[in-house]
């Protein structure tokens, strides 16, 4: 059930390639705004080196270990929001969403290292 997130920001990615058709650098805006919503979908990503080494095997690895990741968020929050005996969807979400909050203040924090890096070194 966790996998819907990730899985929706993806489709949403996708779906924005296809409604905004480009050539060269126009391809600029609508490209880093999916390739930013691929990255909180997938967000060991950039620890697997995409998108300068684009391999099977780094988006294998990519693949596996963020799903892993958010398979283990989803254990995770159900296991917090099953401690109260009231606990329902939304309250499922809720624990959900903190932990997308985590990932999405990692991959804002990964891409300001990563130009940092390659601004300065």
């Amino acid at each position: 059930m966790v996998l819907a997130l990730p899985l929706g920001l993806v489709l949403l990615a996708t779906l924005i390639l296809r409604v905004f058709p480009c050539d060269g650098t126009a391809c600029g805006k609508p490209y880093l705004g999916a390739w930013a919503l691929v990255l909180f979908a997938l967000p060991t990503a950039l620890a697997a080196g995409l998108p300068w080494f684009v391999s099977p095997l780094n988006l294998g690895l990519a693949l596996i270990t963020s799903i892993g990741a958010w398979v283990l968020f989803g254990k995770w929050a159900s296991q917090r929001v099953t401690k109260d005996v009231d606990a329902t969807w939304a309250s499922f979400w809720r624990e959900v969403a903190f932990y997308a909050g985590g990932v999405v203040l990692g991959v804002v924090a990964g891409g300001i290292l990563m130009i940092t890096v390659l601004t300065f070194l």
